[in-house]
C-alpha cells in the first residue's frame, strides 16, 4: 500500500491542470501582494536607516530591502515600487562603508558563493 501523500509522486499533471494551476496560483500571489501603504512604510523605514549613525539600523534596512524587493516585488506583475525600494538600498550603501562590507559578505554567505 503506497502512503496517501505520496501516491501521486512522479505522476505529471495534464497540460490543461497545470495551465490551470499555473493560473490560480499567479492570480493568488497577486492578490496577496501587500498594499502601497505597506511599501511605503517599508520605504520610510528604510530612509531612517539612511540618516541613522547606526552600522546595525543600515543593516537591518538592507535586510528589509533585500527581502521586500527580492522576495515580494521581483515577483509582483506589478512591480513599480522595485526602482524607488533599490534607490534607497543604493543610498544606504552609499552611507556606509561598513554597511556595505557586511551586506555583500551576507550574500555571499547566503548563496554559498566564493568572492573573486
Amino acid at each position: 500500500m503506497v502512503p496517501y501523500r505520496q501516491a501521486a509522486l512522479g505522476e505529471k499533471a495534464n497540460p490543461i491542470y497545470a495551465q490551470v494551476f499555473e493560473d490560480n496560483h499567479a492570480v493568488n500571489f497577486e492578490n496577496d501582494v501587500y498594499s502601497q501603504e505597506f511599501f511605503d512604510f517599508i520605504l520610510s523605514v528604510m530612509r531612517a536607516a539612511v540618516t541613522s549613525g547606526s552600522v546595525v539600523a543600515k543593516q537591518t534596512g538592507l535586510q528589509i530591502g533585500k527581502k521586500v524587493g527580492f522576495n515580494i516585488l521581483a515577483r509582483c506583475y506589478d512591480n513599480s515600487g522595485l526602482l524607488p525600494l533599490a534607490q534607497v538600498m543604493i543610498e544606504i550603501l552609499k552611507s556606509s562603508d561598513e554597511a556595505c562590507l557586511n551586506f555583500a559578505e551576507e550574500l555571499i554567505d547566503e548563496d554559498d558563493a566564493h568572492a573573486v
